[in-house]
């Protein structure tokens, strides 16, 4: 059976999630267990799983103007390389996972990469 649903994770990063990060969102880490039921159900029905993530230079070179103080004042967030830009361990994509790179608050503006997750992280 094709379906036309896909589940869209987003933001769901260690620098906005957990507890005393630097972009942390107060609530966040609750609804871990909802998500992760909804996403076992996407998972073993087969279909579409997109991780829409943040990642900024650690100069701060393509971040929005507006934010680039807050950004440098705080030593940078979601940089790749780094634990709080890796997304919650509960949530981790899997092998044949979307994983889409934003450096914006919207993944659906601007230019953007996606890649398929090759194995199981």
């Amino acid at each position: 059976m094709k379906s036309n649903t896909a589940l869209l994770i987003i933001d769901m990063q260690n620098d906005f999630v957990l507890s005393g990060a630097p972009q942390y969102v107060n609530g966040a880490e609750k609804i871990i267990p909802k998500l992760k039921k909804v996403l076992g159900h996407f998972r073993s029905n087969s279909l579409p799983v997109f991780h829409v993530v943040r990642e900024y230079r650690a100069d701060g070179s393509d971040i929005e103007a507006f934010r680039l103080r807050e950004f440098l004042s705080r030593r940078g967030y979601c940089v790749p390389g780094t634990k709080g830009c890796e997304i919650v361990k509960e949530l981790c994509p899997v092998k044949g996972e979307y994983r889409i790179v934003k450096n914006s608050f919207s993944g659906f503006m601007r230019s953007f990469s996606a890649s398929l997750t090759s194995k199981a992280t």
